[in-house]
């Protein structure tokens, strides 16, 4: 599955990983993620994490919309949370194409979100205000289970 999602539970630390090929169903199946309170709670640290391995040249600025549709869906009625998201590019490529998509995205009137994107799984850790021993569970999914 080109994107997984992983809950740790102690505390609530939400971690999707995106590997292989990335196309616009995959992005459709984890907006829905957004709308599912047991999977997903807006106050939970959340991060992206792109493997060296993804292609996303299936994906287009249109799909990245449809994506902050449905969450804004999700969070109709809620603009008192924040979404905070840091996403971590491994390759040089994906990071400056999310880096792009981070610079035209608009922020959402329906809710509050904010997301950067970082080189490193240590500068997204420190970003979200988690201790640093976050960065190796993060990186091994130690104590998280799978999700979506």
């Amino acid at each position: 599955m080109p994107v997984a999602t992983y809950l740790h539970t102690d505390p609530s630390v939400r971690v999707s990983a995106f590997s292989g090929r990335v196309v616009p169903d995959d992005l459709s199946r984890l907006g829905r993620m957004f709308h599912n309170g047991a999977a997903f709670r807006a106050t939970d640290p959340a991060f992206c994490i792109f493997r060296p391995d993804v292609n996303l040249s299936a994906i287009d600025p249109e799909d990245l919309l449809d994506l902050e549709i449905t969450v804004g869906e999700a969070f109709a009625g809620k603009k008192h949370e924040t979404l905070k998201v840091a996403i971590v590019a491994k390759s040089a490529s994906v990071y400056s194409e999310l880096r792009l998509w981070r610079e035209l995205t608009k922020s959402s009137s329906s809710y509050r979100y904010t997301f950067d994107v970082f080189e490193t799984l240590v500068e997204a850790v420190a970003w979200q205000r988690l201790s640093p021993d976050w960065a190796q569970r993060i990186r091994e999914l130690e104590g998280f289970r799978q999700v979506a």
